[in-house]
């Protein structure tokens, strides 16, 4: 069995009409290429004051961000 973490950062900046990671970037006062690589899931371990600073900046749960996909399947 193989499975991830994903998150929905993408759909939900689509969602709520955030165009650029760098103005995000700029809105929560993160490094850009922090915020870049967890848009790309490109990350080994979750930084849980970046995850606080979305989900307080778009009003959402962590459930609402993150997602687990078990062999290509979203659970």
């Amino acid at each position: 069995m193989n499975a991830k973490i994903k998150n929905r950062l993408p759909e939900i900046m689509g969602q709520k009409r955030v165009k650029s990671i760098l103005f995000l970037s700029s809105e929560l006062d993160v490094p850009y290429s922090t915020l870049r690589n967890f848009y790309n899931e490109r990350h080994e371990i979750i930084n849980a004051e970046l995850i606080k600073k979305i989900c307080l900046y778009f009003d959402i749960e962590i459930g609402e961000l993150f997602y687990l996909e078990v062999d290509g399947q979203v659970s």
